[in-house]
């Protein structure tokens, strides 16, 4: 039985699913993060492992097409170093794009519109017929303003102005303390310089599990994370050049896990585009969008 592969590789996780022809998963596999901008070697041992895991079940040879939507990708010089390993493994055809490319393919099933993720990392990408456009994916060193590792890094910021200014640690910063494992929060050095990004940002639960209690630091940091995202995906759609309604889809842990962050966030665009707009919030798998792009190619 003839197959693809599609995989989706992020800043926390990478998913691999081999499809039949006609769209039916036949087999899966997961591993680590997959943001060669992070780490090359590791990232593409990673997605690798995650390949071979897919296709455990299945004939090597029949295998038509792999097709990787990998963060960082579009951003480093080996890229084509990527490429050939990966073709050198399993001798088929390869293409490789930036894991946002594959993610619009699996929302909006091939229409144009602008698809928005806040998970670990956040970027916005536009597609208008043969036009491409991006806003946000700087990583978390230039940018990602609004994601995960962002929520995280605002709140440590709080901790250490209270700090330097010698105040009272507000609830946020003693809860995060407790949660690290720490008292002194001189020690949050060590955790935000030596724990991957994806680690860091999964302490944005602490802010949220705050800002369901009311505390208005935790509150105002999940705001500002919708405002963000707002300006990145209003950006984008300048970018655009839409003039007409415009499909918005939404994927991402931020996105579907914290109301604050979409309710600012609707807001923010609500205020900017005065065209009408259609939300799309189903969860539908990267790796499908890989599917379909791969299939579109055969």
């Amino acid at each position: 039985m003839q197959y693809v592969i599609g995989v989706d590789g992020g800043g926390t996780k990478t998913v691999a699913v081999a499809y039949d022809l006609e769209g039916n998963v036949l087999g899966e596999g997961r591993s680590g993060f997959s943001n060669v901008m992070v780490d090359f070697k590791e990232a593409t041992k990673h997605i690798l492992a995650a390949i071979y895991q897919a296709q455990e079940n299945l004939r090597k040879e029949n295998c038509k097409y792999i097709y990787l939507g990998i963060a960082g990708s579009e951003g480093i010089e080996n890229k084509d170093e990527l490429i050939q390993i990966i073709t050198n493994e399993f001798q088929t055809k390869i293409s490789v794009v930036n894991d946002s490319i594959i993610a619009h393919a699996a929302m909006l099933q091939g229409k144009d519109g602008i698809l928005a993720i806040s998970g670990t990392g956040a970027i916005a990408v536009g597609i208008r017929g043969d036009k491409s456009v991006f806003t946000g994916g700087w990583g978390h060193l230039l940018g990602d303003e609004g994601s995960g590792y962002w929520i995280v890094m605002e709140a440590f910021r709080q901790m250490i102005l209270e700090t330097d200014e010698s105040l009272p640690l507000c609830q946020l910063s003693s809860t995060l303390l407790e949660e690290m494992g720490y008292t002194d929060p001189q020690d949050i050095k060590l955790f935000a310089y030596s724990r991957p990004k994806a680690e860091v940002a999964k302490l944005s639960k602490v802010v949220t599990r705050l800002a369901d209690t009311g505390d208005a630091i935790a509150c105002r940091i999940l705001y500002d994370a919708g405002q963000k995202l707002g300006s990145m995906t209003w950006n984008c759609y300048k970018k655009l050049g839409c003039d007409d309604q415009i499909i918005i889809a939404l994927s991402g842990s931020i996105f579907e896990h914290i109301p604050q962050v979409m309710d600012s966030y609707k807001q923010y665009l609500s205020s900017k585009i005065q065209v009408p707009i259609t939300w799309m919030l189903d969860v539908v798998p990267a790796t499908k969008g890989a599917y379909y792009l791969a299939t579109k190619e055969l």
